[in-house]
């Protein structure tokens, strides 16, 4: 169904709302067709433990669907509370019943310094 793809490496804050735009391809290197796509999101911290809910992130197909481009919010709610440190993420598009697993990549958490005592 799709090619599996490795983002680049994101660098983003803690207690941040967090925007990550992509394009997802198919197999020939064609961006894939979202039309009846069902996408999941998910963070995984440093042990392999999940970070935060799965339901936490919003994650918009943009128009037109036929374009395969992504983003995924998360809000700033939801990131306040993670530790600075490398997690890995991963998206999974489920299209006629079959789910791929077909973009990952590692997300860099930096320090939220905004919520750092005595600054």
């Amino acid at each position: 169904m799709a090619n599996p793809t490795q983002h680049a490496d994101q660098e983003l804050p803690a207690g941040d709302a967090w925007t990550i735009a992509g394009t997802l391809l198919d197999t020939n290197g064609a961006a894939l067709d979202l039309t009846s796509a069902t996408l999941e999101w998910t963070l995984i911290d440093m042990n392999g433990n999940l970070a935060i809910p799965d339901d936490s992130a919003t994650i918009t197909i943009q128009t037109p669907p036929t374009a395969g481009l992504i983003s995924i919010t998360v809000p700033s709610a939801i990131t306040e509370g993670l530790l600075p440190g490398r997690y890995t993420d991963a998206l999974r598009v489920t299209i006629s019943g079959n789910p791929d697993t077909i973009w990952t990549g590692s997300i860099l958490v930096d320090a939220d310094l905004f919520s750092i005592q005595g600054t």
